[in-house]
């Protein structure tokens, strides 16, 4: 079975970097505040938003 990869609007990318850039939080903090998931550290959550 085949997943399909979840695509995120370039607005949606800015505001979850803003997260971690501008106001600090961290990257699990920005994952559970935007909704995504993020298991497997930094990378994963940059590759899987596109930042």
């Amino acid at each position: 079975m085949l997943k399909t990869r979840r695509a995120f609007s370039t607005e949606f990318k800015l505001d979850s970097a803003g997260l971690v850039l501008d106001k600090g939080h961290s990257i699990a903090e920005a994952c559970e505040a935007v909704g995504t998931l993020c298991v497997a550290g930094s990378n994963n959550y940059k590759l899987s938003v596109g930042v």
